[in-house]
């Protein structure tokens, strides 16, 4: 009912009902559409979804340059969510340029801001060398961190 009435937290969560069939059928079209609505309505997991959406060709066809417009634009509305997909977006090249010191700056921006799987991603950063040096010591921490988050 609050969908219909306009609101976009419901409008983007009827989205995930449709996308994951929470109490109804799997209606990817459905859910894209929702997630567009509520991405209009200035909504920010909404727009992340979207951008969800034109990555993996849910719903629509496969767009990383929109994917990646998306997710800066949800980035630019400051939460973490936004900011963490942006990061994976330079870390691994969609709609962008493989910029890996960029994207350990964006998932160490998501983390201060709480969001879980920025903590894992960082950790992926420390382990691995991606941005920064090698420090797995500070992977641990980090991948500790994510699993007491239950991530």
């Amino acid at each position: 009912m609050a969908a219909n009435l306009g609101n976009e937290f419901a409008i983007n969560n009827l989205g995930n009902c449709y996308q994951y069939g929470i109490g109804t059928s799997v209606d990817n079209q459905r859910a894209f559409e929702l997630y567009q609505n509520a991405a209009n309505l200035g909504n920010e997991f909404a727009i992340n979804n979207l951008g969800n959406c034109y990555q993996n060709g849910i719903g629509t066809s496969v767009d990383n340059q929109k994917a990646f417009e998306l997710y800066q634009i949800a980035a630019n509305l400051g939460k973490g969510i936004g900011i963490n997909e942006l990061g994976y977006c330079y870390q691994h090249g969609i709609g962008t340029s493989i910029d890996k010191q960029k994207a350990f700056e964006l998932y160490q921006m998501a983390v201060n801001l709480g969001n879980e799987f920025a903590i894992n991603n960082l950790g992926n950063c420390y382990q691995y060398g991606i941005g920064t040096i090698v420090d797995k010591q500070k992977a641990f921490e980090l991948y500790q961190m994510a699993a007491n988050l239950k991530n």
